[in-house]
């Protein structure tokens, strides 16, 4: 016994494969696109059965269609929307910035804010060091200075 295809439940397995491969737009775009399909080749004047043969394994096809978005876009991952929502939200399980983990980005973080505080005390230490033979050559400089004007009156 040959279970025979239609329009519907060719676009409903198509569908059904495609959600969560990619992402909703493609899939909207690719079932809008076999509806016309349907449309117009019924409009020449053959039957759905036959279009559907045609066209082939649903799951097939939705799997090339997934393959090609992937080679669009690069990813080999699917790419859904979660995924993207994720990514420019940090507050999922973790920080898209790097495409780093959370501990990995608090560790990055924690190193920075280390690193920062010993070259700044590096510096201050640094203009220190310069600064009190500066200011003991100033106090000796006003010292000698009071003097003198103490002797002259």
């Amino acid at each position: 016994m040959v279970i025979v295809m239609n329009r519907q439940s060719f676009i409903t397995e198509l569908r059904a494969y495609l959600t969560g491969k990619v992402d909703t737009l493609v899939i909207e775009e690719t079932i809008s696109y076999y509806q016309d399909y349907f449309d117009r080749t019924m409009k020449e004047g053959l039957s759905e059965e036959a279009i559907v043969e045609q066209l082939g394994n649903p799951r097939l096809l939705g799997k090339t269609i997934v393959q090609t978005q992937q080679n669009r876009t690069g990813s080999v991952e699917p790419e859904d929307e979660e995924a993207r929502q994720n990514d420019h939200n940090p507050s999922g399980n973790g920080y898209r910035l790097f495409n780093l983990p959370k501990w990995a980005f608090i560790l990055i973080l924690i190193c920075v804010v280390i690193v920062s505080f010993i070259l700044l005390t590096s510096i201050i230490s640094l203009f220190l060091y310069l600064l009190v033979p500066i200011i003991i050559i100033l106090a000796i400089y006003l010292g000698i200075k009071y003097l003198i004007q103490l002797f002259r009156s």
